[in-house]
């Protein structure tokens, strides 16, 4: 019995197959198995990346969008607050997502194709609810090519203003550029330029002040155009230009931009 029982060990030693053959086939077959767990490992983690980066790209573009309509005034501020809570949620939603696993063991626990499959869906989601969310600006005009009748609108409007104020064209400092180009712009055919130039000339319109200063310069620039007026012509301006201080003295600065304006008009 106990020869019997010394021997059973023996028995059990020499059925394990310990060849150097069989051990290289468990190394390689453990290995294979390891860089695929690995490879998997890194097919999700890119596939979390992506959705992560997605996910920041899009809060931005909410961003801009968002700042973008409420300088345009199309957006209440009921509504932009209501976007900005999405912009946190999507950033909360980016931070819930798990960090980067490179490097990590690949017997570590992590996300299944199912887990990304999930988090990719429930971007999806929220990327039609935000869409969904943001308010169109029904009050914006469409654009389109300018007509004629606008731009030569404007060009009236802007000729009725200047004679309110008594001013010259030439008061602008680009005043006559711009009109002659916004004149020609018209004439070519090229209504969109034309209105644009038009409406450069209303902005620098608008920033004339017709105060002191300006007069007293105005008044420089109109006596300097005396030489270059025939006999008739020029006594005309004297007259004009001597109704000028009595205006000024009665702080009627209007009435004497008025008179200057008349003796520029003379010299045209």
């Amino acid at each position: 019995m106990r020869v019997a029982l010394l021997s059973f060990p023996l028995v059990l030693l020499g059925c394990v197959d310990d060849t150097p053959e069989t051990l290289t086939v468990v190394v390689e077959a453990n290995r294979a198995r390891a860089q695929a767990d690995q490879a998997r490992l890194a097919e999700m983690q890119r596939a979390v990346d992506e959705a992560r980066g997605e996910l920041v790209r899009t809060r931005e573009d909410l961003t801009v969008l968002r700042e973008k309509l409420v300088a345009a005034g199309v957006m209440s501020v009921d509504e932009a607050k209501k976007l900005e809570e999405k912009e946190r949620a999507l950033a909360a939603r980016e931070a819930a997502l798990p960090a980067s696993q490179r490097g990590a063991s690949p017997a570590a626990p992590g996300l299944t194709r199912a887990d990304v499959e999930a988090l990719l869906s429930a971007q999806e989601t929220r990327l039609a609810s935000l869409i969904a969310a943001v308010p169109v600006a029904e009050s914006a005009p469409a654009v389109g090519k300018a007509t004629k009748e606008e731009v030569e609108a404007l060009l009236a409007e802007l000729a009725r203003d200047r004679d309110a104020r008594g001013l010259h064209v030439s008061d602008m400092p680009r005043g006559r550029e711009l009109l002659a180009s916004a004149e020609a712009q018209l004439r070519r055919g090229r209504t969109d330029e034309a209105l644009a130039t038009a409406r450069a000339l209303s902005d620098e319109t608008a920033r004339v002040k017709v105060d002191i200063d300006f007069v007293k310069k105005k008044y420089a620039r109109a006596s300097g155009l005396l030489p270059t007026l025939g006999p008739g012509l020029r006594d005309q301006a004297k007259a004009l230009l001597g109704e000028v201080p009595p205006h000024i003295t009665a702080g009627n600065t209007l009435a004497a931009s008025r008179a200057l304006t008349a003796v520029l008009a003379l010299a045209e």
